[in-house]
């Protein structure tokens, strides 16, 4: 009779948890993460997390999730990581608008003019700004991944309950007020291009 040990079997949200949210999983440049579904995490550096952590008024917002701003799900994460690192996105991928509410004083990011007629959902920067910002997060911002495609938006829930990264909620109105005022100092500065 065998009474060797065997390693307790977890569930694939304990392991995505735990994937994306130990310091001992390397955090990756968005060009590198592989093509596939699963989750993502992004993981911002010690200085991401002084600057974004003052935005929100709380200096260690990120510290128990391991420097975790975001966890998101897709069907190729290296499409939909890249999406939030590249310039020209910010009114089109919700956590970068949350991102650019919070730094648009750190970075100086400016709103691009729109019509009277024309109102967004999104706020559009400049392009000088969203070059700025996409520098930014390059340099402070990382990416963890998860990929087992087998239940991703099920894993995908139930990690974010379990973990709640501050900037995954933030994209719904009323979840993280330092956000919701940030993002409306932002569309309150957006110019008029009428003349």
């Amino acid at each position: 009779m065998s009474t060797a040990l065997t390693a307790p079997e977890f569930s694939p949200a304990t392991r995505a948890a735990h994937t994306l949210t130990t310091a001992a999983t390397p955090a990756v440049a968005a060009v590198d993460v592989p093509r596939g579904p699963g989750l993502f995490g992004l993981v911002a550096d010690a200085e991401a997390q002084r600057v974004l952590g003052r935005a929100l008024g709380e200096a260690r917002a990120f510290e128990h999730v391991a420097g975790l701003l975001h966890i998101g799900h897709a069907a190729d994460v290296s499409r939909a990581a890249r999406c939030v690192f590249h310039a020209g996105r910010t009114a089109t991928v919700g956590v970068r608008q949350c991102l650019a509410a919070l730094l648009a004083d750190e970075l100086g990011l400016a709103v691009a003019p729109v019509s009277e007629g024309v109102r967004r959902p999104g706020v559009e920067l400049t392009s000088d700004s969203e070059e700025r910002l996409s520098a930014w997060l390059r340099e402070h911002v990382g990416v963890r991944t998860w990929q087992d495609g087998d239940a991703c938006a099920e894993v995908h829930a139930r990690v974010v309950a379990d973990v709640a990264p501050v900037l995954t909620g933030a994209q719904v109105p009323g979840r993280v007020p330092a956000v919701d005022a940030a993002s409306e100092r932002l569309r309150a500065a957006r110019p008029s291009a009428t003349l």
